[in-house]
């Protein structure tokens, strides 16, 4: 019992530092930016060739509807993204990152990858492949 409350206290600790190594000089750039709000401006980039609503990030980053609203609602005032109406169904509205955002997302990109490789030092790629897998089955056991 005592390791798995380690395991959830580490997750916890190795998550919070990833972030502030993250967050910390985007901020300077963009007030209030958080790692959430460059996870989704990644996503909206990767994704940009279709149509991304609301519910598919509710989905792809687990979690609730009302924490995704809040964070939309914070990007679309710093001028991150918008909110289109959907031609085929006017009650649906895809979300689309502003100029400002493919501006940003070269750096967030680098800045990720930076500190990723920071945290890899030393770890095999074949280790790192086996903690995504149980990262990854993890996630699953949760959410099923």
């Amino acid at each position: 019992m005592r390791r798995q409350l380690l395991f959830g206290a580490e997750l916890k600790a190795l998550t919070h530092l990833f972030c502030r190594l993250v967050e910390e000089p985007l901020q300077r750039q963009i007030e209030e930016m958080t790692v959430v709000q460059c996870w989704i401006i990644a996503f909206l980039y990767d994704n940009r060739e279709r149509d991304i609503f609301q519910r598919d990030l509710e989905t792809a980053f687990h979690i609730r509807r009302s924490t995704v609203t809040g964070i939309l609602q914070g990007m679309e005032r710093r001028g991150l993204i918008r909110r289109e109406v959907v031609e085929h169904d006017a009650r649906l509205k895809k979300l689309v990152l502003t100029d400002m955002a493919y501006g940003v997302h070269n750096e967030i990109e680098a800045r990720v990858l930076q500190v990723e490789n920071r945290a890899m030092d030393g770890i095999r790629e074949e280790e790192m492949a086996f903690f995504i897998d149980i990262l990854e089955r993890m996630k699953k056991n949760l959410t099923e």
